[in-house]
């Protein structure tokens, strides 16, 4: 599915939100939207229906849209990681939560903290994913669930820098400490993701929001792209995560 029929198919979902909270007054609240699908539901609802987003916190990777207002839908679930021969990832945790047939959109962020792991999600699948996710290979997972919505807690290493542009390979170029012409590489070869698609070209422009996967040098956030020096270069914050 392209990116028009990606937004296409979301539009419809938005739209069959809408007539719900029209049709009983109830609020509802949408699946976890990547970032790319975010700022599409974000103009598109707000010239329509009221909603907040949930979690609130910029930082989060994965969010819900909640119409008009958030309800209490989701929920933090902690696990204590055991036996563990070898550090235990977030790629771990997220892969054993896919192993149980639940769709992906179910799920929001995953963090650790050490041998715990961190899991939002919404309320009524809490106990089966409790019951049910119960090993990372050899290691074992006891999930809980939380009493209070906790929102993710990252790590990050801010970096300020400044850019000629916008554009992807000038955006990687600051970010990685690579070359002009390796950065361009990078993203032609397929290495860069954008919002977690796949660009098809180094001229493509990134906005404050987006989120940038650079394969062999990390993931980060741009936070802010607004200041301009007086040479023109665009002053940019960048979060990298750790």
């Amino acid at each position: 599915m392209n990116n028009a029929e990606s937004l296409k198919f979301l539009q419809n979902r938005l739209n069959d939100y809408i007539r719900s909270y029209n049709r009983n007054g109830r609020p509802v609240i949408t699946d976890f939207l990547s970032v790319f699908e975010q700022k599409f539901a974000a103009e598109y609802l707000s010239k329509r229906v009221p909603y907040e987003i949930v979690p609130a916190d910029e930082s989060s990777i994965s969010r819900c849209f909640a119409i008009p207002y958030y309800d209490g839908q989701l929920v933090t679930l902690r696990g204590t990681i055991r036996n563990a021969e070898k550090p235990v990832t977030q790629r771990n945790v997220y892969g054993a939560l896919m192993g149980l047939n639940i769709e992906p959109e179910k799920f929001g962020d995953v963090w650790m903290e050490g041998n715990t792991a961190y899991v939002l999600t919404f309320r009524h699948l809490a106990e089966d994913i409790i019951a049910n996710c119960v090993s990372l290979g050899r290691a074992a997972i006891d999930f809980e669930i939380l009493d209070e919505f906790v929102e993710p807690r990252y790590v990050f290493d801010r970096k300020r820098m400044t850019v000629s542009s916008m554009r992807i390979d000038a955006i990687v170029k600051a970010a990685s400490g690579v070359s002009r012409e390796d950065a361009q590489k990078l993203v032609t070869q397929g290495h860069v993701k954008l919002n977690h698609e796949e660009i098809p070209s180094p001229t493509k422009t990134a906005e404050s929001g987006d989120i940038l996967s650079v394969r062999g040098y990390g993931r980060y956030k741009i936070l802010s792209a607004d200041a301009v020096s007086r040479s023109g270069r665009i002053a940019v914050y960048i979060d990298k995560f750790k």
